[in-house]
C-alpha cells in the first residue's frame, strides 16, 4: 500500500515497472489504484491517492468495513524514500507522527546538506532530525551515509558543494 497526491507519479510508477492500474475505486476522499494481474511473482500493489494527514483514519474505516481488524500500527514495515525530504518543515512531525501510528517498523531515506545553500525541496533533514523526530518510538540505526554529490549533476547546478543521503533502520521499541 501506498500513499500518493500526484497523479503523474502513480502513472509513472506503473509505466516504469510496466503494469497498469485496474479501474480506480472512490473510498472517501481518496481513489484506490490496485495493480492489475498481481501474480506471486509480480505481487499486488495499491496506492491510495489523496491527503496523506487523512490517510490512517480513512485506512482504517477501510479495514474495519473488510473481515480484518486494525490493532496497533497496521503495517509491518514503512519505506520513505522521498516524502520526508519533500514536505515543509513544519509539517515534518505531524508526518512523522502519523508514520509512528502506522509502521511498526520503518526504512527512511533522507538527504542532508548545507540548507543555507540551497531551498528546499527537496528539504534537508539531518540525522539529528531524525532522531528528534522519532526516537520516542523507535531504536534507530545509521544505516548508512553516502556522500552523492557527484551522482547527479543536478546537485552541483543547485549550488551544493556536498549533499549526503543517509538511509536509517528504525524498529519500534518494545514497552515493557
Amino acid at each position: 500500500v501506498g500513499v500518493e497526491f500526484v497523479q503523474d507519479a502513480i502513472d509513472q510508477l506503473a509505466d516504469e515497472e510496466a503494469f497498469t492500474w485496474e479501474l480506480p475505486e472512490r473510498f472517501e476522499d481518496f481513489m484506490i489504484y490496485t495493480k492489475a494481474k498481481a501474480t506471486a511473482s509480480n505481487p499486488s500493489l495499491s496506492i491510495w491517492k489523496g491527503d496523506f494527514f487523512a490517510f490512517e483514519k480513512t485506512f482504517k474505516k477501510f479495514v474495519k468495513t473488510s473481515t480484518n481488524s486494525c490493532e496497533g500500527a497496521p503495517f509491518q514495515l514503512g519505506y520513505d524514500r522521498a516524502a520526508l525530504v519533500a514536505i515543509q518543515p513544519v509539517l515534518r512531525k505531524p508526518y512523522a507522527d502519523t508514520m509512528k501510528n502506522l509502521c511498526e517498523n520503518m526504512i527512511l531515506v533522507t538527504l542532508e546538506y548545507d540548507q543555507n545553500k540551497k531551498e528546499g525541496p527537496p528539504f534537508s533533514v539531518s540525522v539529528d532530525d531524525v532522531y528528534d523526530l522519532y526516537s520516542d518510538h523507535y531504536d534507530i540505526i545509521l544505516a548508512s551515509r553516502n556522500e552523492i554529490i557527484d551522482l547527479e549533476p543536478i546537485w552541483r547546478k543547485m549550488g551544493l558543494s556536498s549533499i549526503y543521503e543517509n538511509a536509517f533502520i528504525l524498529t519500534r521499541r518494545q514497552t515493557p
